[in-house]
């Protein structure tokens, strides 16, 4: 299971920077989406699960956004729609409380 932080501005760098005393954190990708271009991250996004099919084409995606309704997390939805990933993406949100729900996916990442 490939999992993948985003965010609106600099939130995922400051989460996955905060992983690296973790075994997982260099597995772990982000994407930070920015005004006022954030169709970047967008596009940046697509890259690194399109790159994550190209190396194992039944991968599996745990994405965590920011906040539910935010630009990452609309952005995101609609990304894995149009690719028809939503059966195999899990998106949540994590609001303020992030790095706790990055933390606890350690172990399924071990068990998937």
């Amino acid at each position: 299971m490939k999992m993948m932080l985003v965010s609106n501005d600099d939130f995922a760098v400051f989460t996955k920077n905060s992983l690296l005393c973790c075994s997982m954190a260099e597995a772990v990708d982000r994407v930070c989406f920015t005004d006022p271009d954030y169709k970047a991250g967008t596009r940046e996004l697509a890259a690194k699960l399109f790159n994550a099919l190209t190396e194992n084409a039944e991968e599996r995606f745990l994405i965590v956004a920011d906040r539910f309704g935010s630009t990452a997390y609309n952005e995101t939805a609609l990304l894995l729609a149009c690719a028809g990933l939503t059966e195999r993406a899990h998106l949540v949100t994590a609001d303020a409380m992030m790095p706790m729900p990055v933390a606890d996916t350690e172990s399924l990442a071990y068990a998937a």
